[in-house]
């Protein structure tokens, strides 16, 4: 939970509170993917939380617009994702942009297509 006052949009997140919210999205993010975004889009992103262990780190496997969470490592990635755990989820529930964090240095994407980092946030829909 959030932790401070007032309403959700205005809480802010401790990054323990990332990272347990992180190790629930992951099962379940595949049903978030977007299919009208880009049915034929086809990429693997190599997304590693910071200071986390084997469960913060995956891969994120887009065949023809449909996304599987594996391991991180398991394939060659076209795009890396280094990011802040609270960063990361914050961009992923569309929460914040991602321009402000990845100036900061909070998510980094580097990689054969680092420029695919900008797009994956669009490519779910909000919880």
């Amino acid at each position: 939970m959030p932790a401070g006052g007032g309403n959700d949009s205005q809480r802010r997140w401790s990054e323990s509170t990332a990272d347990a919210r992180i190790r629930g999205l992951l099962p379940v993010l595949p049903h978030y993917v977007d299919p009208g975004i880009s049915p034929s889009f086809s990429a693997t992103f190599d997304v590693r939380l910071r200071g986390g262990g084997p469960d913060a780190a995956a891969a994120f496997v887009f065949d023809h617009g449909v996304m599987d969470v594996r391991p991180s490592g398991a394939q060659r990635a076209d795009c890396r994702i280094s990011a802040e755990p609270a960063a990361f989820i914050l961009i992923t529930y569309g929460r914040i942009g991602t321009l402000a964090p990845a100036l900061r240095g909070r998510v980094v994407a580097t990689g054969r297509k680092p420029w695919l980092g900008l797009s994956l946030p669009r490519r779910f829909r909000r919880p």
